[in-house]
């Protein structure tokens, strides 16, 4: 997963990084570093991402992101 996707994700969401922080039991300066491309988002990161978009969200990662992240 890259910054981009991560951070669309997010905004698809509709949650403050600092509300995604919280989700992820992260800090809000790690939540800006993945969407600036500053640290590499881990696959746990990107699983924990996607958990939480099905789980409360009903979302699925957009289909135009499949292909990168080997789905």
């Amino acid at each position: 997963m890259n910054n981009s996707v991560f951070k669309e994700t997010r905004k698809r969401m509709k949650l403050s990084q600092s509300a995604l922080a919280d989700e992820l039991g992260l800090s809000l300066r790690m939540v800006q570093y993945f969407e600036s491309g500053e640290q590499p988002i881990s696959r746990t990161i990107e699983f924990a991402l996607r958990w939480i978009c099905y789980r409360d969200y009903s979302l699925l990662i957009p289909n135009e992101y499949q292909d990168e992240l080997n789905i």
